[in-house]
């Protein structure tokens, strides 16, 4: 493996403390894959002097949920994992976080509100840094289009057996005014946060191992099939009709059924609930939003 950095400059690293990386996801930009590359590659990393602390420890070893408690049941409940960041920062390692859940969910309001990503997602890092007690910690984030995360986000309620039409599941939602630097400038303006590195899901496949690298300090293979692939659009409709003719027919049943028959492919495109007109509009905001994030302060942008 060899050593990297994210952009060579890292302030904790600086003045001698092990730096921490926290990637929030967001959600639907292939966090998934990610996660289970960096977790097959955890004892490699490890050896290299890097400490992977992903999902499978946030959530269920660690427990690390309802951000929106009051700071002192935080401090007491996450006594844990602060204890073993500090001796794994003692020690030297380097540490990388990812769960996106500390952002929200993947389900307005959590998700989007009105025209805003993410309403609670600086409170809920600033609760996570203070319970923590962390500081110097550069925050790396994956964007996409906000229709598509909004699409991809609504099929994703059909794979957690949720299943909603898409005018509930988006109402309060203004898609078009989503913009991601009004998210990124709230979170780089938390106590505790030294930096923002951003990547776009569009362009993931083409970082593909170097994006573990900047983020570890070290390549690491990714593993192929790792995605979370979301439904596609007839199979959303399918799983719609069938409980429609028949409201006591299990979810999950309706759900097998339809990924076996319509499985997300060229054939059967993802769910799409936007005019062509909405969706242009988006894509040149996205190209616009993505243009002035390159040039925000304590930003620093992975692809062109």
């Amino acid at each position: 493996m060899a050593a990297s950095s994210i952009d060579g400059s890292d302030p904790a690293a600086a003045v001698g403390i092990s730096p921490v990386i926290l990637h929030l996801g967001a959600h639907k930009t292939a966090s998934t894959r990610l996660q289970r590359s960096l977790l097959a590659a955890r004892a490699d990393l490890a050896e290299q002097g890097c400490a992977y602390i992903g999902p499978d420890l946030t959530r269920r070893h660690y427990l690390v949920r309802s951000l929106g408690r009051p700071a002192r049941a935080l401090w007491r409940k996450h006594a844990a994992l602060r204890d073993d960041l500090a001796g794994l920062r003692r020690a030297g390692q380097r540490i990388v976080i990812s769960d996106e859940n500390f952002l929200g969910t993947t389900r307005p309001p959590e998700l989007c509100a009105g025209g805003q990503l993410y309403p609670n997602a600086a409170r809920n890092l600033a609760a996570l840094l203070a319970s923590l007690d962390l500081r110097g910690v550069r925050i790396a984030l994956a964007l996409r289009d906000p229709l598509g995360l909004l699409a991809s986000a609504w099929g994703h309620q059909f794979l957690a057996h949720k299943p909603v039409a898409y005018a509930e599941f988006a109402a309060g939602v203004a898609p078009l005014g989503l913009r991601w630097p009004e998210l990124v400038a709230r979170l780089r303006d938390v106590p505790g946060v030294a930096g923002v590195v951003l990547w776009r899901y569009e362009d993931a496949l083409a970082l593909d191992a170097r994006l573990a690298q900047a983020l570890c300090g070290f390549e690491v293979p990714m593993l192929e099939g790792a995605h979370l692939a979301g439904p596609s659009a007839r199979a959303i409709a399918f799983i719609q009709r069938k409980l429609a003719q028949e409201p006591a027919f299990p979810v999950r049943k309706a759900l097998r059924q339809a990924l076996n028959r319509f499985p997300k492919s060229a054939d059967w495109p993802g769910p799409d609930p936007f005019g062509a007109q909405d969706r242009e509009q988006s894509a040149r905001q996205y190209r616009n939003d993505w243009a002035a994030l390159q040039t925000m302060p304590g930003v620093v942008c992975l692809t062109p």
